[in-house]
């Protein structure tokens, strides 16, 4: 994978700076990726670029307006002399759904059905400019959804260049939290980084051509600041995520919402990249699937709903672990915290100690962050308190706690592309300090894309545990496998390992709906050809006569014997 970084020193990579300018300098000087190839190598590139639409894709709980910094007159693009669209715009065609919290519990569009509506606006901003080529700008899941659309949907080449800022190609945790309420499901399920590194990273793996060009955001370095994405991080997507994907990548100091207003990130990266020259003739080279990231381990993930003027609590067992951070996702930004660690006194969290971050924002992952390091083993204790800002109807909050070192999980399924009907073996082994746990309790909650949760009892031998699990629908499936057991020394250890697998529908059942669509063409059809038939025998008709000097034409008649003026004879 190339990197625009210059080498580690000291175990920390070097200044954003320095690695944004390596990606200015390299695309400005030459238009050509490290990993393209060129047609014509002795010929200068075409500089087609200043022309070019740029077409802009928002991400998960967004819309076009997220892009109001890059749109009009006095926007980025503007400043460059480009135009944008931005998708859902009404210039084009076309609206994107990746969920909205105020209306948590809708189903939300899948990638790849938010790819075909790319698609169609696509082709209306090239018909609506004459343009052969776009250029695509895209922010946090809108760069999932044009990776497949370049892979599968695509056909001939019309994207010049893929530009990602903060696109999770590794999957975010973060989503995790959303998803435990049932919110913005399947696309938060689709978020999972079991899901995209298993699944959507093996089989979406051809640019047809098109370079990418990533950018990551880094604000976060401090784990306990960081409470659902490995540092570092944008405080959603860790780099790692951002970065595993084949291109020229770079990273700034930019939080995960604020990547698509940053002027500095416009200046610094997606200018030059799309002032730079391009040649249709250079290509990308379609590179290995990215490699997996490492499985984060959690400790908890779990929702409760907080009563107006009542109360929730999560009890959270925590082992000999490093790090400990919790995230907390309340849509209502209403609920008080209090937490209290294994001692049983009551802590108050200092933003200095333990990374305290507070997002007053209702489209944003987590509402809540703070972590501690090296905490003390034992049950911890978070209490959720209604207020005043509660909503009559109570608040639905989920909570999500990170942890590094200590006991492991390992889980996985017997299929990651299963059938309606098809058995799926799950299964789980739970390990501390390289020796088996003796697990006592073990279940599958299995959240389905219709947003029904099913809980599958897992059968115990020992650290393991397993379960066969039929599927009933087809779709994206979130199996969170949670297993607690003791150790040797007597210490309680619990975790969740979040899974994710694709369910097909049954042989019969696609054949059908293959029949069923050809049914309608034909009708289609049919009806199609009925009304060009019709419409022919309604046609006004000319009269032939015999002539003397051979057949005539008589004028078009029309209704009451009128003539059409052409000076023939009129027939009653």
């Amino acid at each position: 994978m190339y990197r625009a970084a210059l080498p580690r020193a000291g175990g920390r990579r070097t200044r954003w700076s320095a690695a944004v300018l390596v990606v200015a300098t390299t695309v400005a000087a030459t238009g050509v990726l490290p990993n393209q190839v060129s047609a014509h190598p002795a010929e200068p590139a075409d500089a087609t670029a200043g022309g070019l639409p740029v077409v802009l894709v928002h991400g998960l709980n967004s819309n076009a307006r997220v892009w109001q910094d890059y749109t009009g007159e006095r926007g980025f693009l503007a400043s460059i002399g480009r135009r944008g669209f931005a998708v859902g715009d009404g210039q084009a065609p076309g609206v994107l759904d990746m969920g909205d919290w105020t209306t948590p519990t809708a189903r939300t569009n899948t990638i790849a059905e938010n790819a075909a509506i790319l698609a169609a606006y696509i082709d209306g901003v090239r018909a609506l400019t004459g343009a052969e080529y776009v250029d695509l700008v895209a922010h946090s899941m809108g760069g999932l959804v044009a990776r497949y659309y370049i892979d599968h949907l695509m056909g001939e080449r019309d994207v010049a260049r893929l530009v990602m800022l903060g696109t999770p190609n590794e999957g975010s945790d973060c989503a995790n939290l959303p998803a435990a309420l049932g919110i913005g499901i399947p696309a938060t399920l689709e978020l999972r980084p079991s899901y995209l590194s298993q699944v959507f990273n093996r089989t979406v793996t051809d640019r047809n051509g098109v370079p990418f060009y990533v950018l990551a955001g880094t604000n976060v370095t401090d784990p306990v600041r960081s409470p659902c994405a490995s540092v570092p991080s944008d405080g959603v997507v860790s780099q790692a995520s951002a970065t595993t994907v084949d291109g020229l990548a770079a990273e700034l100091p930019v939080g995960h919402t604020a990547l698509t207003g940053s002027r500095e990130a416009f200046d610094a990266f997606v200018a030059p990249v799309l002032t730079a020259a391009f040649d249709p003739a250079v290509y990308a080279v379609t590179p290995s699937p990215p490699t997996e990231e490492a499985v984060e381990q959690f400790a908890a993930v779990a929702s409760a709903h907080v009563p107006r003027g009542g109360r929730a609590e999560f009890v959270v067992h925590l082992d000999a672990v490093a790090v400990a951070a919790f995230a907390l996702f309340d849509p209502s930004r209403s609920v008080q915290v209090e937490v209290r660690g294994a001692s049983g006194n009551l802590i108050a969290l200092d933003p200095a100690a333990h990374g305290v971050t507070i997002v007053d924002d209702p489209d944003a992952l987590v509402h809540l962050g703070y972590g501690f390091a090296n905490p003390r083993p034992g049950p911890w204790r978070v209490t959720l308190l209604a207020t005043e800002a509660t909503p009559p109807a109570g608040a639905g909050v989920a909570l999500a706690v990170r942890t590094t070192g200590g006991a492991q999980l390992e889980a996985a399924t017997s299929t990651l592309l299963g059938r309606v009907g098809a058995p799926v073996e799950i299964s789980a082994q739970l390990s501390a300090d390289g020796q088996p746990v003796a697990v006592q309790e073990a279940v599958a909650v299995i959240r389905r894309p219709d947003g029904v949760v099913v809980e599958v009892p897992l059968a115990v031998d020992g650290a393991a545990a397993r379960a066969d699990w039929q599927p009933e629908v087809p779709g994206i499936h979130g199996i969170d496998v949670r297993l607690a057991g003791v150790t040797s020394t007597g210490q309680t250890v619990e975790r969740v390992a979040l899974l994710a697998v694709e369910i097909e529908p049954p042989p019969a059942q696609v054949w059908q709906a293959r029949a069923l669509a050809l049914a309608l063409v034909g009708l289609l059809v049919a009806a199609l050809v009925l009304l060009a038939w019709r419409w022919r025998r309604r046609r006004p008709r000319r009269l032939v006569t015999a002539g003397p000097v051979g057949l005539v034409r008589s004028p078009v008649v029309g209704p009451a014997g009128v003539s059409d003026g052409s000076g023939g004879p009129t027939v009653h």
